[in-house]
Parts: structure tokens; C-alpha cells; sequence
């Protein structure tokens, strides 16, 4: 049975038996800002859980895409762990069903629907939970000793909140597959039992304290990954043996010129790229871009991480050729994959280069490192190296064995899991949900003022009744004018005042969805629950986030017209003080494009183009031709903006009425900030008219300090500047004379068989820099022919002429004499060498070591 066959089927399943089927939510988390990505087919449907929103049924399915990167290390090591991954599942959030049904669902499709064999199926339940345990003795008729009680059997999200015992379904693969112990069974550490699927009953609240408390409606959430699920019944042992892989396989395997399973370290980077390629695919797809934080950094690890293994196995092409090769499959079932195919493959592609360049740059800090610590290499300076530039630790201790110089790896252990631990601790916060507090009405796209109730207070965790002088919490009103920050805008500023009291609204945001917090300080009197107030907006803070919101349209829509269709938003900040912009694009603008873009842009704004709005479906807005960002997650009815016939976009931000009411627009910056993605600052309404007037008053100020007129500054610049390099290059040189000077403490000169020898000790100021500067200038003062050997505090450089190297007399050999006289290390080439880690040097003591040695050499070319 094909993969495609057994998503279906499923699907099918639960919508003959009542069930809505939903599409499956992007793989970024939008209801979650606790988490980066969806991790469960229950994810995107939390809302319905906690009792924040009503589901669209009382009986919901869905195939939904899932990103994990907890086991990141184990993926390609074992032949189950994944990254991306499908999670089929069927729901009762509001108790539509309970225990019974779910067990039933889940036998009946497993064993009627899929055919497997019922005498393979065991159950493992939370020990305690008879209820269940009945079902699948009684209901089912699964033998006692095929239902197995575990401690890990109970399911929970964070600390508090809704929780319950679980019912996981395995499957039993044979004998053949097991550690061979009699108590061996589901929860085994060995490859015998599979869990294709668990059913998680929430039917407890879990409080501060820690205690439990009944649910008021019980909810049913289970999860049958497709992937072990397509394994099991297309008899693989391994999830990249079955068809879900196969078409990336094939094209991994040609270029690797190695078949899955004849070479176990192979296999590792083989499944390692089949697993990323699907990973990095779904995230292109769905918005994300590499970057160096948030979710862009794991695209970026991923895509750096593939590559690297496509280095091991010499598969040049591998990794694009499968990221091809998940379109094409996947595409057929994930229409987003193939609309977005050219920047899928494009993204991959610059990241690729860019990693290629980072690979080299790493080499060369490499170089650095071992000359700079010359014998072993320390944790924290490998850890930056692989961290800030991406050089993998493997690589390293490649180049370090070939150099042998050896690797701190537990100081960059131990460096990486305090990375790990920071991540892991961000990962698992959760935000404490917002129970009981009712949802608001938005008015303030027509009002910048209302009466409002105080519906809640959320201070430290927990409900209040009462808000007092000097104390901060969230407020909650059953109407409000204030814009709670999304889309890149920011959240209101201004007041609440109230019958006893007055707080200043210093933020507005979405806790969670469906919920706008007014983040306030209690600056007069008391704030209560129950109390009528006033709530008022800043007027001044709201009209320059407005104008910057509104430039946003129409600086998107000029890019466009410039740089063609591809030129998409891909993020913004829409501040009061200024404004960012993202967007697609390969290659940094030129300054005639840039004029061009901000010309059009003021063009519009001076046109006086009318602000128009309304609210439709999603379906019927993108086919009026109104611009949907993707990645985005729109509401089933959704509001469309327009300015003129200019520009439409789908947007739930406030806007100017008329584009005359921005002013003007400012061009600030452009710059890269990650793979084919740009970033323009720029200022729009009044923020702009203060630069404007900040600007021309330093360009008059620049004029008068270099007496010429405004348009003479440039060339005039020009001119000091000139100047000032010229006088540079004469301090440096004055500089480095009164150096040579300072620095030179003691020196030695002789003539050793015939070959002048010059040693000097420097101060600890000189560095090996510092000593390399000065053996060029000791061998000129004694002729261009010779030895040179600099000491400064625990380093020394040496460097021959070349007309001696012939006579064996060589800068490393003499360094390494030198460095083992004295305790250090040391080596080079045979015209320059250097060392370190040198105990106190007897200047004499130096001298008889290279006389020694020179001495040697000359009578045995004799």
C-alpha cells in the first residue's frame, strides 16, 4: 500500500465516521509563540482545547506537516528518527467522544481499514487507568497480556493545563527484531515493538500546585505518524526504506555511488539527507528563510548540516537534486511545494554557495587558530568556529590531525550543551494560558477612543481582581481601540482611565489567540475588574506606525514593479520611530533601482491614492488579484486593503485614509540579512520630516567646516580625505622606526661558519606579528644573507635567506631547536618558522643552541 494510499485512506476513514477533514496548518507556529514550529497534529487545534475558540466541528482529522528538532543529533544514526514528518490524526476537543470510541477508531482502521494482523497489535495504557484498560480488554478483546501498563503513559503540555493518560498502540515487528529478553514488550529499548499510534484522553486540568481537577469537557488528541505507519504495513524495518524516500534515495545513491545499507557510516549521511531535503523544502514553502536566529537558524543548520554530509560521501549535487526530488513527489499531495518550486530551489541553492564560502573562510580561521595556539585548540575557540561560522566540529578535527595539533572536545562539549540547555529551556516555555478571560472587540480602525468594561487582570501567572499604584499587568476589556501588535506593527501606546484610577498602556499584544492584553502600569489610584473606563490611544504614536504601515504597501508593490514579481515581502517591523522591510531578492540593489523604487513610492504618496477596504473570503481575495503573503495564516474571512488601483494586499493593520496623509518617504539603508533575502530601512510621515530637516542642517554644517558650497562637499571630502591617508602612512612609518627603537632590548651578532646570525630580545609588547616585522628588517641589516632569531617574553621567530636553505640550515629546524631547549613548540616553513609556550630565555643560552646547530649543518654539507 503506497504512502499516498494510507494517508487517504485514513482521511477517508474518519470522514465516513463523522469527522471534518482540516487542511494542514503551515509548519510554522502561528497560535503557539512559545513555539517555533507545529510538533503535533494537535498544534495548530490548541485554541479549541483550552476552550479560547469553538472548532468548526465537533469532530475534526487531518494529515498535519510537523517539524522536531529535540532529537536533531540522533537523525541519520537510527532508522526511525526524523525531523519533518506527517501526523495523522483524528479529534474530539470539546468531547464529541471519549476512551471508548478512540479505541475502537483506532482498531477498526488499523486491523479492517490496513489489514494488520490483529495478533501483532499490543497496547500500553497509564497504569492506573481501568476505564481504558476495559476497552481494550472487553470491547476489543485484546489478550491481558498484550495490554501493558507504563508510568509514561500520561500526556501533558507544560506544567499546567490540560492533561491526561494515553493509550499508545504498538506494533510487534517479530522475534527477529527484539533484544531476545522474556520481559522484552512495548517500552522496550530494542527494535521489536513500533508504536504506530497514540490516543491521548485529556481529561484532567493540571493546577499551580500540581494537583488534578476534572475537566468540564473531555477531549480526545491522537497522532499515527504516516511515516512508521507506511513502514509497518509496507513491511520495512527502517522509514527510509519505504516510498515516502525512495525517489530522494535513488538520486542520493547515484551520486553517492553507495547503496543504503552496504556501509554503515554511509547510511548515516545517506538518511541524514533524505530526512533534511523533506525539512528543507516544507520550511521554504511555508515562509522560512536561513537566518542566524529564531526558525531561520534551523533552516540554515539544516540545509549546512546536509550539505557537510554530502562533502563525506563525495555525492556532489545530492542534496538540490533531493530537495528536486521532494517537490515532485510531495508536490502532488502539498500544492505549495510545487508553486514555490523556483524559490525552494533557489534558497537551497544561495545557501548552499554561501556555506561553500563559509567552508573556505573557516579554513582559513583555522589556520589562524593553529598558528595562534599552535598545539591544542580550545573548546570555546572550536565551539565559535563551529557556532558563528558554521565550520563542523568533524572538519576540524580533520585538519587538526592533519596538522597534529590536538582538540579541547569536552571544553567544546561542554560549550555546545549550554547551548543546548538555552535552547531546550526556550523551547519548553510554554505561556501560561489565559483561562476565562473572554476575547475583545477591535474598533480602532475607526476609533482612537471608547468605553470599555474590564473584563479580566492577568498579573504574575494568575487572575486578580484589583490593580493597584505602581503595580504592572495585563488588562482586559471587553472592547478596545488599541492595535495589538501583529503583522510587523507594533502594539498601541496610551491610556486607561478609570472611575478610581488611571494606568498608562506602555504595550498591546495576543497572548494567545483570540485574546488582546493591554500591557499597563497603574500610574494613579486602582484599576478593577468590573470597572468602566476610558480607553484612549496615542493619537501621535498611532499615526506613525500608521504612516509607516501604509509606505510598507507601497514600497512592496514598487519593488515589484522594479525588480519583477519575485521581490515578495519576507517580514517587516512597523515601528513609530522607524520602519523595516524584507524582502526577496538575490543580490543588493543598485543605487538607480533604489532611486527608482523610493520615487515611485513618493509618486503615490503625492497622487493622494483613496484607502479602500473589504472583507471577503481568502479564495475570492487572492483571485481579485489582492497580494496574500505566504506562510501567512488568514482567517476564513479576511480583510482586503487597496490604495487606488496601485496596490492590494490582504492586511489587518491600520492605514492612513489618503497616502497624502504619510508626507514623504526616506530611504535609510539596504542590506543582506540571510540567503536571498533583503532588508530596506526606511522612514515614512513625520519620523521622515525630522530627518529631512536633521539631514540638510549637517550638510550645511559640512559646507561652512569645508568652505564650499553644498554641491562642492564631495569632491572637497575627497580632498581632506586624500590628505589624511598621506599623513597616515607618515605616522605609521615614524611609528614603526620609534618601535624598532622601544623594542629592541638586546641583540647579538656573529658570524657562525661563515653565516651571519643575528638574535634579538624584544619586550612583551611584540607579538609574532610584531617579530616577523622585525626579522625582515635584521635581515637587511646585515645584508639580505643570514639567520635571524627574535625572542618576545614565550615567543621567537625565525627566518633564513634562502641562499642557506640549500645548506639545510632551515627556519623550522632552528625554531624547533630552539622550542625544545626551552620548553615550547614550535615549527614553520624552511624560509619562516615561529613558536610559543617558551619558558624564560637566556639570550646566550639561544645564541650557543643556534651556533650548535649552524655549525653542524655547514660540516656535514662539507
Amino acid at each position: 500500500m503506497l504512502s499516498s494510499e494510507i494517508r487517504k485512506k485514513f482521511l477517508d476513514f474518519f470522514a465516513e465516521n463523522g469527522h471534518m477533514i482540516l487542511p494542514s496548518a503551515p509548519l510554522v507556529s502561528y497560535q503557539d509563540p512559545s513555539l517555533l514550529f507545529n510538533i503535533a497534529g494537535m498544534q495548530p487545534l490548541k485554541p479549541y482545547y483550552l476552550g479560547l475558540k469553538e472548532p468548526p466541528a465537533p469532530r475534526l482529522a487531518s494529515a498535519q506537516k510537523c517539524l522536531r528538532t529535540v532529537d536533531l543529533d540522533q537523525v541519520g544514526r537510527t532508522p526511525r528518527h526524523l525531523t519533518f514528518f506527517e501526523m495523522l490524526g483524528n479529534f474530539a476537543p470539546t468531547g464529541a467522544y471519549f476512551k471508548r470510541e478512540a479505541i475502537n477508531y483506532g482498531f477498526e482502521l488499523l486491523v479492517k481499514v490496513f489489514g494488520i494482523d490483529p495478533k501483532r497489535i499490543y497496547a500500553t495504557i497509564y497504569p492506573d487507568d481501568e476505564e481504558a484498560y476495559s476497552y481494550w480488554r472487553n470491547d476489543i478483546g485484546l489478550p491481558s497480556e498484550r495490554i501493558f501498563r507504563l508510568e509514561d503513559n500520561f500526556w501533558q503540555a507544560g506544567s499546567t493545563g490540560p492533561c491526561g493518560p494515553d493509550s499508545e498502540i504498538h506494533y510487534d515487528m517479530g522475534a527477529e527484531y527484539g533484544c531476545g529478553r522474556p520481559n522484552c514488550g512495548p517500552g522496550c529499548n530494542c527494535d521489536r515493538f513500533v508504536e504506530v499510534w497514540n490516543l491521548v484522553f485529556m481529561q484532567y486540568n493540571r493546577r499551580e500546585d500540581g494537583t488534578l481537577e476534572d475537566l468540564g469537557r473531555k477531549g480526545v488528541d491522537t497522532g499515527a505518524g504516516l511515516e512508521r505507519l507506511t513502514a509497518v504495513l509496507q513491511g520495512k524495518s527502517s522509514n527510509f526504506q519505504t516510498d515516502l524516500f525512495s525517489p530522494m534515495l535513488n538520486v542520493v545513491q547515484e551520486r553517492a555511488g553507495v547503496a543504503l545499507g552496504e556501509d554503515k557510516v554511509k547510511d548515516v549521511s545517506i538518511r541524514l539527507i533524505l530526512d533534511h531535503s523533506r525539512a528543507i523544502a516544507f520550511l521554504i514553502a511555508d515562509g522560512v528563510f536561513p537566518s542566524n536566529e529564531s526558525r531561520g537558524y534551523v533552516l540554515r543548520r539544516l540545509i549546512r548540516s546536509a550539505f557537510r554530509h554530502e562533502r563525506l560521501l563525495k555525492a556532489d549535487g545530492a542534496l538540490i537534486k533531493s530537495v528536486e526530488e521532494v517537490i515532485n513527489f510531495m508536490g502532488r499531495e502539498y500544492r505549495e511545494l510545487d508553486e514555490r518550486r523556483s524559490l525552494i530551489l533557489d534558497i537551497t541553492s544561495e545557501e548552499i554557495d554561501r556555506f561553500s564560502e563559509t567552508l573556505e573562510h573557516g579554513s582559513s580561521l583555522f589556520e589562524d587558530m593553529v598558528k595562534r595556539y599552535q598545539t591544542v585548540l580550545p573548546g570555546d575557540v572550536v565551539f565559535k568556529l563551529y557556532d558563528t561560522y558554521g565550520f563542523p566540529l568533524e572538519l576540524t578535527l580533520d585538519m587538526a590531525k592533519e596538522r597534529g595539533v590536538e582538540v579541547d572536545v569536552e571544553g567544546f562539549k561542554q560549550k555546545l550543551n549550554e547551548q543546548r540547555l538555552r535552547s531546550k529551556a526556550h523551547a519548553a516555555f510554554e505561556t501560561t494560558p489565559r483561562q476565562g478571560i473572554p476575547s475583545s472587540v477591535f474598533t480602532g480602525y475607526s476609533k482612537l477612543e471608547d468605553n470599555a468594561v474590564v473584563t479580566a487582570i492577568w498579573a504574575d501567572g494568575k487572575l486578580e481582581d484589583t490593580l493597584f499604584t505602581g503595580m504592572r499587568a495585563e488588562v482586559y476589556l471587553d472592547k478596545t481601540p488599541f492595535y495589538a501588535e501583529s503583522g510587523g506593527q507594533v502594539g498601541d501606546r496610551g491610556v486607561i482611565i478609570g472611575p478610581e484610577g488611571q494606568a498608562r498602556v506602555v504595550d498591546c499584544f495576543h497572548p494567545q489567540e483570540g485574546l488582546t492584553a493591554h500591557l499597563v502600569d497603574v500610574i494613579q489610584g486602582k484599576i478593577s475588574v468590573g470597572s468602566s473606563v476610558v480607553a484612549k490611544v496615542d493619537a501621535s504614536w498611532r499615526n506613525k506606525t500608521t504612516a509607516h504601515h501604509s509606505a510598507t504597501h507601497l514600497l512592496h508593490k514598487a519593488l515589484r514593479v522594479v525588480l519583477g514579481e519575485s521581490a515578495v515581502q519576507a517580514g517587516s517591523y512597523v515601528g513609530a520611530d522607524r520602519c523595516t522591510f524584507d524582502f526577496r531578492h538575490p543580490r543588493a540593489l543598485t543605487e538607480d533601482e533604489i532611486k527608482e523604487v523610493f520615487e515611485i513610492v513618493n509618486d503615490s504618496i503625492q497622487s493622494g491614492l483613496e484607502f479602500k477596504e473589504r472583507y471577503t473570503t481568502y479564495d475570492e481575495a487572492v483571485k481579485s488579484g489582492a497580494m496574500a503573503l505566504f506562510g501567512e495564516k488568514y482567517a476564513d474571512t479576511v480583510r482586503v486593503v487597496c490604495f487606488g488601483d496601485f496596490t492590494c494586499e490582504l492586511c489587518g493593520g491600520t492605514h492612513v485614509k489618503n497616502t497624502k496623509d504619510i508626507g514623504v518617504c526616506v530611504f535609510i539603508s539596504e542590506q543582506s540579512i540571510g540567503a536571498g533575502i533583503r532588508r530596506i530601512e526606511f522612514l515614512a510621515g513625520e519620523p521622515a520630516r525630522q530627518f529631512i530637516t536633521k539631514e540638510r542642517l549637517l550638510v550645511r554644517n559640512a559646507a561652512k567646516l569645508l568652505g564650499c558650497r553644498e554641491d562642492e562637499i564631495p569632491v572637497r571630502l575627497e580632498s581632506v580625505l586624500e590628505a589624511m591617508r598621506s599623513q597616515q602612512k607618515l605616522i605609521e612609518k615614524l611609528q614603526a622606526q620609534g618601535a624598532q627603537v622601544r623594542l629592541s632590548q638586546i641583540a647579538r651578532q656573529h658570524t657562525i661558519a661563515g653565516v651571519k646570525v643575528l638574535i634579538e630580545e624584544h619586550n612583551q609588547d611584540a607579538d609574532h606579528s610584531g617579530l616577523r616585522n622585525f626579522a625582515d628588517r635584521g635581515l637587511e641589516r646585515i645584508g639580505g644573507s643570514g639567520v635571524y632569531v627574535g625572542f618576545a617574553g614565550d615567543r621567537v621567530v625565525v627566518k633564513v635567506s634562502s641562499d642557506h636553505i640549500s645548506k639545510s640550515i632551515t627556519a623550522a629546524a632552528i625554531c624547533k631547536q630552539i622550542c625544545s631547549v626551552f620548553g615550547g613548540r614550535g615549527g614553520g616553513s624552511d624560509r619562516l618558522a615561529q613558536g610559543g609556550g617558551l619558558e624564560t630565555i637566556d639570550i646566550d643560552k639561544a645564541l650557543d643552541v643556534v651556533r650548535g646547530f649552524i655549525s653542524d649543518m655547514v660540516e656535514k654539507v662539507k
